[in-house]
C-alpha cells in the first residue's frame, strides 16, 4: 500500500509514524509490533512501516509468527521466499543468515520469513539467545522490525518482547476492546516488559473530531498542483 500510492492518506500516516519513531528511538534497535488479537492490522503496519524505513536506511523485517505466517501473503512474492527462516536460524545448526533473507522486489527492504518450524517458540530457544540473535542483526541493519503473533491467543510474543529494544501495540478503531488492551498490558508487565507506544489503526479521519483532515488534505493537494 505504501509503495502503490505514495500520496494516499495511509502512506502519509505511515510517514508520520516513521518520523515519530526516528525521533523517539535510536538507530540499530529492534522494534516489535504486535496486537491484542489477529485482524487488528499489525502485519500491515509492520510491512508498510518497514518499507517507509527502507527509504532512509537499511531495514530488515522479521516474521516471527511461526504458527500462522502471513507477511508475504500481503505481497506477490510468496513463491520466492527462502526455504529457511527465523525459526530455523534460532534453533541453531548449519543454516546461514544469508540463506534466510530475501529482498522484497521493488524496494530496498529485506525480509526474513518465519521458516519451517511450526511449534511453540519457547521450545526452540531462550530469551538470552534470542536477544543475542537480534543484537547480531542490529550490527548489519539500521532498523530491525519484528512482526509478531497477537498476544492474547499465544505466548510467543510475551517471550519475544523480552528480547527486543522497543515494543509497540496496534489498536484498531472500533475493533480492539479496552479490556483486551488492559489484559495485554498486564501480561507484558508480568514479564517485566513495557509498551513504548500504541499505534491507532483504521481511524475514521472524516469526522470533525480529527481536525478536519480532508479539508486540510484538499488544501495540500491544491498546493501540490501549483508547486
Amino acid at each position: 500500500m505504501f509503495l502503490e500510492d505514495v500520496n494516499s492518506e495511509f502512506s502519509e500516516s505511515i510517514r508520520t509514524l516513521r518520523t515519530l519513531l526516528v525521533a523517539k528511538f535510536q538507530k540499530n534497535k529492534s522494534i516489535l509490533v504486535s496486537s491484542t488479537y489477529s485482524g487488528e492490522g499489525k502485519t500491515t503496519i509492520s510491512l508498510n512501516t518497514a518499507l517507509a524505513f527502507s527509504k532512509i536506511g537499511k531495514v530488515l523485517l522479521i516474521e516471527t509468527d511461526i504458527r500462522r505466517p502471513s507477511v508475504l501473503s500481503k505481497t506477490s512474492q510468496a513463491d520466492e521466499a527462502p526455504k529457511h527462516g527465523f525459526s530455523d536460524l534460532i534453533q541453531g545448526g548449519d543454516i546461514k543468515l544469508s540463506d534466510c533473507i530475501m529482498k522484497l522486489p521493488g524496494s530496498e527492504m529485506e525480509v526474513m520469513t518465519s521458516g519451517t518450524r511450526r511449534s511453540d517458540l519457547t521450545d526452540l530457544t531462550t530469551v538470552k539467545k534470542l536477544k543475542a540473535f537480534f543484537d547480531v542483526l542490529k550490527i548489519h541493519y539500521d532498523y530491525v522490525i519484528v512482526d509478531t503473533p497477537p498476544i492474547q491467543p499465544v505466548s510467543d510474543t510475551l517471550f519475544i518482547s523480552q528480547a527486543t529494544d522497543h515494543n509497540l501495540l496496534i489498536v484498531r478503531s472500533n475493533v480492539t476492546k479496552i479490556l483486551g488492551v488492559k489484559s495485554v498490558l498486564k501480561k507484558l508487565s508480568n514479564v517485566q516488559v513495557k509498551i513504548d507506544g500504541l499505534i491507532f489503526n483504521d481511524l475514521d479521519t472524516s469526522k470533525a473530531s480529527y481536525y478536519g483532515y480532508y479539508q486540510y488534505g484538499g488544501y495540500y493537494n491544491k498546493y501540490k498542483s501549483y508547486s
